[in-house]
Formats: C-alpha cells, sequence, structure tokens
C-alpha cells in the first residue's frame, strides 16, 4: 500500500547546505516530498503559507533574522521543526520550543533518518496538538515561569509547567 509522502520544506541561506539536505531526504527518506528549499525566512515563510509542509527543516542563524523568529510568525500552525544548523548552542532553546529534533551540521544520514521517523510518528500523534500548543505559549510567552513540556508517558502525553519540575530523570 503506498502512502501519501510528507511535505517538507528546507530552509537554510546556504545553497550547498539546502542541496545536500534536499538531495539527502529524495535519496535516503522516501516517505518525504521536498516541495520547496527556501534561501530565506522571507521565502520560507511564504512557501509555508503556500504549499502547507507537515515538515520543516529549518537554520537557525540566517540574514535578517533566525528560525525561531519564522516560527513566531505562525500563531498556529501544524508542521514538526527539525532544526539542521552548525551552531550547537541554539539546541537547549529549540527543545524548550518542541522542536521535533536538532542537527548538526555537517548532517550525518542516519541521523536524519532517525529524525525523519521521529517526525512522522509525532504528526500521527494525538499528543502533537498539545506539544504544538506548548511550541507557541513557550516562544510568545516571553516569562519563562509559563513555559511547559509535554511530556509522553504510558497513558498517552501530559502538559507539565517547567516552574513545577522540581527533578527530572530519564530511563
Amino acid at each position: 500500500m503506498n502512502t501519501v509522502p510528507v511535505k517538507a520544506i528546507v530552509v537554510d541561506d546556504e545553497k550547498p547546505s539546502r542541496e545536500v539536505l534536499a538531495n539527502y531526504l529524495r535519496e535516503y527518506c522516501p516517505e518525504v516530498e521536498v516541495v520547496a528549499a527556501c534561501n530565506s525566512l522571507k521565502t520560507a515563510s511564504k512557501a509555508i503559507s503556500e504549499l502547507h509542509p507537515r515538515l520543516v527543516f529549518l537554520d537557525i542563524e540566517m540574514p535578517r533574522g533566525n528560525g525561531f523568529d519564522l516560527l513566531r510568525k505562525y500563531e498556529h500552525h501544524d508542521f514538526r521543526v527539525i532544526f539542521v544548523t552548525a551552531y550547537s548552542q541554539y539546541a537547549i532553546r529549540a527543545f524548550r520550543c518542541s522542536a521535533t529534533d536538532y542537527l548538526l551540521k555537517p548532517v550525518m544520514v542516519s541521523e536524519l533518518l532517525e529524525a525523519v521517523k521521529k517526525a512522522i510518528r509525532e504528526l500521527s500523534d494525538t499528543g502533537y496538538h498539545l506539544q504544538m500548543q506548548a511550541l507557541l505559549e513557550n516562544l510568545n510567552g516571553g516569562e519563562k515561569e509559563n513555559h511547559s513540556l509535554v511530556i509522553s508517558d504510558n497513558k498517552g502525553f501530559t502538559l507539565i509547567k517547567t516552574r513545577e519540575i522540581l527533578f527530572c530523570e530519564a530511563d
């Protein structure tokens, strides 16, 4: 049974980075269709509005703004974000914004495949809308005490205010 590919856009101001990522996606991720490769936040905003992608591969440092600025433009959106950047210092901020993944350049194919699998799983997951709500509140809220995290558990998902977290442990 053939499934409809997930529409994606690639946003990066560097042409070689856009081309490499788009080629990797075409070659290794048949479940993803790259419908646009954007070189600026302005063209990315236009592509998102016109093409309605479900997945956005987003660079952070760009002329006239950054990837976080682009996300702030969309009060409500139904796409997942995978940041692709050469800068590791934005990782914590990206995950606080409920990003699906954070890939460092040069992108390793194995990491890209895992990120795409995770994004597709999140797109089909019922907890997705909770994550998007948390992303928007975290981006627009301004006050750190109002930030939330969406945590998956054995019952589905739970929305937790970060100010209520006393201790975290991964298992």
